[in-house]
């Protein structure tokens, strides 16, 4: 018996890509990350992009972490050391994409052709208390005095 397909669709199906629903969701009458596109383009046995345009977006929006996956998908297997941009330094940016690239590459899934920045949003669901941004920080707004389950671990 052949073992069962965990994929449910085709991701090399331009429909897969996160450019291609953007505009779709943007449209829509709901909040959505801050967000940017970086290119990423193959350099012989590894992937070019502008560490520099990551960094410059963190700045100009006033960020001291960010979201990155690759217009297919975050990290697969390690997401916090491969889609969390912990803070805006260029080595850490580095790091977090090569590590993104090589799990994904490990798994077998397509980049895309390039990569997508996003606003740090805190979905709370991390009882980690390193985990949970600052508050009024990201669109997870919330009162000073309200509490996170970081602080009810």
């Amino acid at each position: 018996m052949s073992p069962v397909s965990l994929y449910i669709t085709n991701f090399e199906d331009e429909r897969c890509r996160f450019d291609y629903y953007w505009p779709h969701l943007r449209n829509l009458d709901v909040p959505v990350p801050k967000t940017n596109f970086v290119s990423l383009e193959p350099d012989g046995d590894s992937h070019y992009r502008d560490t520099d345009e990551i960094l410059a977006f963190m700045q100009r929006n006033e960020y001291d972490r960010a979201f990155i996956r690759t217009q297919v998908k975050a990290a697969t297997v390690r997401l916090r050391e491969g889609s969390f941009i912990h803070r805006p330094d260029k080595e850490v940016v580095d790091k977090t994409v090569e590590s993104l690239l090589n799990q994904n590459d490990q798994q077998s899934w397509p980049h895309g052709g390039g990569l997508v920045v996003r606003e740090w949003v805190d979905f709370d669901f991390c009882p980690h208390p390193t985990h949970t941004p600052p508050f009024g920080s990201l669109l997870h707004r919330r009162r000073r005095d309200s509490r996170t389950n970081a602080d009810n671990c």
